[in-house]
């Protein structure tokens, strides 16, 4: 976005503020064209009144809009998209909340909100498309923390995934960039080797400023990790393969600790396309997916925080402590070494990710875990005449009578209490009765 294209950013910002409103559960009261009555006092009329902001012109919410909120964030100096992203932010949640959140994914301390020159300084060498991402997933994340997400959430989720959507097509334009086809499946594939395969070139940002990608898995993760991962430069690999398996519908095992994978799931007898591998290193351990075999005998893993980054390393494969897979997917049909595909390395190429969305787990055609032996029995056999047989013409007649059903329950339920109050009364009375040749003591 640049400065001559700020009614176009406006255009799109007016389109969701709408007009007039003054919602009980909106704190910004009487507003209009998403100005509240506190900002129209500011610039425009000390005295005005509900009806005065009812009455505003469109003009006169411009004017506010250039002054308060894309002026004073600096938005004509910030980088094509990232400019709108924190415009509408500023506007929907207030310029002091994007403005920090501006300086956190550029990797600032964010002790105040002002958009300085340090500020536009870091987001110019930063990836515009990394860092509306990082800014609209951050918003959407509050905006979900907030009690009035159950009266506006459904309004505040489509405009915060217009916003992305057009703010990264602004930054790629503005950078030449022409999206990459979406990835043709290959047939086999695990799908949490598919979202490895998705994030390859996702790295450390040097010094004190993180990735926001890196940190956003944390975040995708939920518990344990969520709650301790905050910097990028804490060790990754095992926050990188949770993350494999819980955006792809999978449990993770909730652990920043690579060995902890070597309880994971289940045990394979050896190396598969896809299987957890963890090794032992100095001062700790390492985990990785497998993804095939080099011609003079090694393992080829791709993992994250190998060499501060997602990438594929060789590995000898007696270093190996154990071969795990998420035990809610069906087992791979190739097992050992020899198994494995012959492959060459990915290059290993530092790229600019934003993470690709959650998805729900899709079992294989073939290879379903089955159910219970008792259940299959039944659904392949069919139902036996007896036992079985009977239990579902009983719940064929409950559903054909459910007045007689309710009475019948209620007269059992009233027979269960009256012997279970007769037994605990029989009991007490036990516990009661005199017993013979007990001698009085003083107290």
């Amino acid at each position: 976005m640049a400065a001559s294209t700020y009614d176009e950013a406006l255009r799109r910002l007016l389109a969701h503020e709408g007009g007039y409103s003054n919602h009980p559960s909106d704190p910004g009261g009487p507003t209009n064209f998403g100005i509240t009555l506190a900002d129209y006092r500011r610039y425009i009329k000390p005295d005005a009144t509900a009806a005065d902001v009812r009455a505003m012109s469109v003009e006169q919410a411009k004017a506010i809009y250039r002054k308060r909120y894309w002026d004073a964030q600096r938005c004509d100096e910030l980088p094509a998209g990232v400019d709108y992203s924190v415009f509408d932010y500023g506007v929907n949640s207030g310029i002091g909340r994007s403005g920090k959140v501006l300086r956190r994914v550029v990797g600032l301390p964010d002790d105040t909100s002002t958009v300085t020159d340090q500020v536009l300084a870091y987001a110019r060498v930063r990836n515009p498309q990394v860092l509306v991402a990082a800014i609209c997933d951050e918003r959407l994340a509050f905006l979900q923390s907030l009690k009035t997400w159950r009266v506006f959430g459904r309004g505040w989720g489509r405009r915060v995934a217009e916003v992305k959507a057009v703010s990264l097509a602004l930054a790629g334009k503005a950078q030449g960039v022409t999206p990459s086809p979406a990835p043709v499946p290959v047939a086999g594939t695990p799908p949490w080797l598919a979202r490895m395969n998705a994030i390859l070139g996702l790295y450390e940002f040097p010094g004190a400023a993180d990735n926001p990608a890196i940190v956003a898995m944390a975040r995708a993760c939920g518990g344990n990790i969520a709650r301790s991962y905050k910097h990028d430069a804490t060790p990754w690999c095992a926050l990188a393969v949770n993350y494999c398996l819980v955006a792809s519908g999978l449990p993770g095992d909730d652990s920043l600790w690579a060995l902890d994978f070597a309880r994971y799931g289940m045990r394979l007898k050896g190396a598969a396309v896809g299987a957890i591998a963890t090794k032992t290193r100095a001062g700790g351990g390492h985990v990785f997916l497998v993804v095939g075999r080099t011609r003079d005998g090694r393992l080829v893993g791709r993992g994250g925080n190998q060499g501060d980054m997602v990438c594929d390393e060789v590995f000898d494969p007696s270093t190996i402590t154990a071969f795990t897979w998420p035990k809610d997917y069906p087992q791979p049909t190739q097992v050992g070494f020899a198994a494995l595909p012959v492959i060459e390395t990915a290059p290993k190429a530092k790229r600019e990710v934003a993470l690709p969305p959650p998805t729900k787990l899709e079992l294989p055609a073939k290879g379903v875990v089955p159910p219970p032996k008792a259940a299959k029995e039944i659904i392949t056999k069919g139902v036996p005449a007896g036992g079985a047989a009977g239990g579902v013409g009983f719940w064929d007649w409950v559903v054909a009578h459910p007045w007689e059903t309710a009475a019948i329950a209620l007269v059992g339920t009233g027979a269960i209490g009256g012997a279970v109050y007769a037994l605990n009364r029989w009991h007490a009375r036990r516990q009661q009765a005199p017993m013979p040749n007990l001698v009085a003591v003083a107290a």
